[in-house]
């Protein structure tokens, strides 16, 4: 097995998000369900097989967030599962200060649960 690649402690997470292809105005979203989320990724099922190295946007719609999180990420990783669903990996990109405190903030609040 390879040599271990996160940067960020991963927490385990089961909330929807919405993503769709970047670049195309007009892709659908699609609702997903999560399975973990870092300060720097996300990872969640997929009925879709996406491409990696493909750009992706992430919206996170929490109850305790005043307007929905929107971020931009890479594809860099999917697996086909038994369940005919895709288990895939979203690093985020050009995240602000902003974005990323609240970011920051999910994961705190989620390992609090742990």
């Amino acid at each position: 097995m390879g040599e271990e690649q996160r940067q960020f402690h991963r927490v385990p997470a089961e909330f929807k998000v919405q993503c769709r292809e970047r670049g195309t105005l007009t892709a659908p979203w699609q609702s997903v369900s999560t399975t973990d989320l870092s300060a720097g990724g996300i990872s969640f099922q997929s009925e879709s097989m996406l491409e990696v190295q493909g750009s992706m946007d992430i919206q996170i719609t929490l109850p305790n967030f005043r307007v929905p999180l929107v971020l931009r990420g890479i594809v860099v990783r999917v697996r086909s599962m038994h369940s005919g669903m895709s288990d895939c990996a979203i690093q985020f990109t050009d995240v602000s200060p902003a974005q990323q405190e609240e970011i920051d903030a999910l994961v705190r609040f989620l390992r609090q649960g742990i």
